[in-house]
Order: structure tokens, then C-alpha cells, then sequence
């Protein structure tokens, strides 16, 4: 990786950081989050985490979190924005730690600077290729049981390859695994998969049981799937899973099948091929690392790409297809963007790894690499500053009428003293945020979780916006 395009990618990085922090910045608190505002209000956080468990569903670790911050916050905004901006830095940071974990497991060291242009291409292109950006990303109520989930998850893999500070590698290893274990069940059920499958795969590696199990690694590893295991049980034999599943439609198991090929299409046919520039500007740099770990390591791995390439794919489709499984026949339907972050990362990861083999393998010569670095380091300036330029445009209107908005509600509420109707200003444009805005219909939960959350003594509304 020469120094010119090292710099280059770093802008366009940098660029991409910008635009993370402008929507952090003009991110906004949004209905569910209202609710469990005044909800911490009434309540406390003790009796909300316990209600929370015995009436609605069983994520106790991302509950008491979530909780705590809601109470600990209350209405004040600028607190909130630091939220979506901690989960990315632990996103960015959690590839890093893990990533040079498994290479120093695997002894092909790679230098930290292209390290930490890598953990930012990928987080960049898992942010890309995550459907409705303002869910599973700026959304502060989603963003303790999914992407926070996710980082925690690579965290907990990063302590678990630390051989240095034993025992706050431990420590750290299993803090993480609790937070992830008793967070979202369907991301619990898959990267319980992954964690059984590098059991297995360590096993292999053993000549047999008793070398397998007094290796420090391996009782690591299994310390790590254990905790997992236990907070996963607790998760699931939680009372408000069964409540609430009694208000999802009744599961039927072949029609599972066809929402299942509807989401399929869904991301691979509707969504993705609008995400190619992303992908190929921030799949380079690993075409690039594979290509220098061959110089270097030249035995390092010997699969052929084709079988690699294959191989891989069959492995992708398949964790997809038990997700989409699991989303269809619980919920009846392709399941909220928010719990789609998961099909983002998986994805994101097999992009990442399919480039860094391709490289490793020697698809490209030296004439193709100077090509696409040239390629990918143009579209990548091009894309990065209109997305800059122009989601500050937006948002910071955006940001504005919400603010505007507040504050007239908390100025009307001092006057008004009998229950009335008010009629509001439909939000502008979110761009790539999460809308805070309510309905035409007073009853609408998105009024009325406003409502609660301001604690007003009034209606609100909104006119019916023309089609």
C-alpha cells in the first residue's frame, strides 16, 4: 500500500468520520425513546429494568444500560448525541482489537496505520450497506441492542485473543460477552453459531481432547462461550418474550419460506446494487493488505480463490438464510431495519475477507491494482463529499425545526391549563436520520409517546402531509 494512496483513503476516511459526526450531532431523541423517558421518570430504573423483563422481552444487559442513560439524561439532547458517536468509535476500535488479535494468533502482522484505515473501510462500508441508515445507527433506543451489540461482540473477541494483562483480558472478555449474550436474541442465536463453529474448528486443530481442553486458549474460549451460553438462557426464559410474542400473528411455518426469498430479494436485488460504489471504495484497501501478506507470507494460505470464493458465499447465504428464517417465522414479516444491521455486518465481513483473499490469491497485476486504487480513490472523493455537503444540508434544518419544535411545546405547556388540541409542523427531510415526527391521529403512539415524554397537558398533531 503506497504512502499516496494511504494519504488519499485517509481523506476520504476522514470525510466519512465527518459525516458520522455531523448525523451524530444532529441526531435526535424520537419516539420510543420519549416512552421510556418517562417511563424512568415514573418508575425508576430498578422497577423499569424489571418490568421491562417481565413484560416485554428478556435483553437485561442492554436494558439496565439503555435505563441508566435514559435516567441519567432525561430531556437534555446534547447528551444523547453522544451515543451514536461512543457505539462507532467502539465499532471502529472493536475490528481494530479483534482484527489484531486473530493476526497475531495467526502470526501475519500487518502495520497499525493500514490496520486502522481497514477498521474504518469496514465500519464505512458496513454503514453503507445497512438499510434505513437512521434505525440501527442514530436511533437511541436501537442502538443499545444492535450496534452496540455488534462492537461489544468484537470487543469480546479482542480480550480473547490478548495474551498480555491475563487477568483484564479475562475480565474485559467477560464483561463484553454479558452485554452481547443478553442483548438481541436473533444476533445472540447467530453469533452463538460462529462461536460454536471456532470451537469445533479449535478441536480439529487439537490432537485430541485433553490437548484440546489444556491449551489457555481453548478454556478461554470456552469460558467465553460458557458466559455467552448462561446470559443467551436468561435472555430467552424471560416472561415478556412470551407477552409479547402473543401480540405478533400467528407463526406459520411454509410462508416463512416465501418472506424469506422476498428478503433476499429485498437486499440483494433492490438494495445492494445501489451500494456498489461503496463497496468497491472500501474493499481496495483489503485487495491491497492480501497483496502485501503475500509477499510477505507466501504458504500462509493455500486454498485456491475459486473454492475460497465458493465456499465462502455457500457459508454467507446460508447464516443468512437461517436469519431471515428466524425473523419470518417469528415475526411473521421481513422483521425492522434496525435488526437488519446484522445482514450489514455479515455482509460487510464477507466482502472484506472475499477482497483480502482475492489480493492474497493474485487476481490482480500491477497494472489492474493501480487502476482500481486510482478508480476507487476518485469515486471515493466524489461520494464522500456530496454525502458531507449535502446530510449537513438536511439534517441541520432538520435538527433546527425539532429543536423549534421542542421548545414550543415546553413554552405552550407552561400556559395552557386544560386538555386541548395543537396542531404542529410536519418535520422536514431526516436525511440519513431517524425521523422524530408524529402523526394526523392524536392516538397515534408516536403522538402520544411525545406526549408522555414532555409530560404535556395537551394533543398533538400534525396535518396530513399531500402525496
Amino acid at each position: 500500500m503506497t504512502k499516496r494512496y494511504s494519504l488519499f483513503l485517509a481523506i476520504i476516511l476522514l470525510l466519512f468520520v465527518s459525516l458520522i459526526t455531523i448525523l451524530c450531532i444532529h441526531s435526535r431523541i424520537a419516539t420510543d425513546d420519549y416512552w421510556y423517558i418517562w417511563f424512568l421518570k415514573t418508575y425508576g430504573i430498578i422497577e423499569s429494568c424489571k418490568s421491562q423483563y417481565m413484560e416485554w422481552c428478556g435483553r437485561f444487559s442492554t436494558s439496565f444500560i439503555g435505563m441508566s442513560l435514559y435516567k441519567l439524561f432525561g430531556l437534555n439532547q446534547i447528551y444523547y448525541c453522544f451515543i451514536p458517536l461512543g457505539a462507532f468509535v467502539l465499532l471502529v476500535s472493536g475490528f481494530y482489537r479483534s482484527s489484531g488479535g486473530i493476526m497475531s494468533h495467526f502470526n501475519f502482522p500487518i502495520p497499525r496505520f493500514q490496520r486502522f484505515l481497514a477498521s474504518l473501510s469496514f465500519v464505512a462500508l458496513m454503514y453503507f450497506l445497512s438499510m434505513e441508515k437512521g434505525e440501527p445507527w442514530f436511533w437511541y433506543v436501537a442502538l443499545y441492542d444492535y450496534l452496540i451489540n455488534i462492537g461489544m461482540y468484537l470487543w469480546a473477541f479482542s480480550f480473547l485473543f490478548q495474551s498480555r494483562y491475563k487477568f483484564l483480558s479475562y475480565i474485559g472478555m467477560i464483561v463484553c460477552i454479558i452485554y452481547s449474550g443478553g442483548s438481541s436474541e436473533v444476533f445472540s442465536i447467530i453469533f452463538g453459531i460462529f462461536i460454536t463453529l471456532f470451537i469445533i474448528y479449535k478441536y480439529r486443530e487439537a490432537d485430541n481432547l485433553r490437548s484440546f481442553i489444556s491449551s489457555p486458549f481453548n478454556k478461554k474460549l470456552l469460558l467465553l462461550y460458557a458466559v455467552f451460553g448462561i446470559c443467551f438462557i436468561i435472555v430467552i426464559v424471560a416472561p415478556g418474550n412470551y407477552l409479547r410474542a402473543g401480540l405478533l400473528p400467528e407463526s406459520r411455518f411454509f410462508y416463512s419460506f416465501f418472506i424469506i426469498c422476498k428478503s433476499y430479494v429485498k437486499y440483494f436485488i433492490v438494495f445492494l446494487p445501489l451500494q456498489i460504489p461503496y463497496i468497491f471504495i472500501f474493499s481496495v484497501v483489503f485487495i491491497l493488505i492480501g497483496t502485501k501478506i503475500k509477499t510477505d507470507y507466501p504458504q500462509l494460505f493455500i486454498i485456491p480463490f475459486k473454492k475460497f470464493f465458493i465456499n465462502s458465499t455457500i457459508f454467507l447465504l446460508s447464516v443468512l438464510f437461517l436469519f431471515f428464517f428466524i425473523l419470518a417465522y417469528l415475526m411473521v414479516e421481513r422483521g425492522p431495519a434496525r435488526v437488519w444491521l446484522l445482514v450489514s455486518f455479515l455482509f460487510s465481513t464477507y466482502v472484506t475477507v472475499v477482497a483480502f483473499y482475492s489480493g492474497y490469491a493474485g487476481l490482480f497485476d500491477g497494472k489492474k491494482i493501480s487502476i482500481i486504487k486510482k478508480a476507487s480513490i476518485t469515486a471515493g472523493l466524489l461520494f464522500m463529499i456530496f454525502n458531507v455537503v449535502y446530510q449537513y444540508s438536511v439534517t441541520s434544518t432538520y435538527s433546527s425545526a425539532i429543536d423549534s419544535r421542542n421548545t414550543y411545546l415546553i413554552e405552550t405547556n407552561k400556559t395552557i391549563k386544560k386538555d386541548t388540541l395543537i396542531k404542529l409542523a410536519p418535520l422536514p427531510d431526516c436525511g440519513m436520520l431517524y425521523s422524530s415526527d408524529i402523526q394526523p391521529d392524536t392516538s397515534h403512539f408516536t403522538n402520544q409517546e411525545l406526549r408522555l415524554g414532555f409530560n404535556l397537558k395537551f394533543h398533538v398533531y400534525v396535518e396530513k402531509k399531500a402525496p
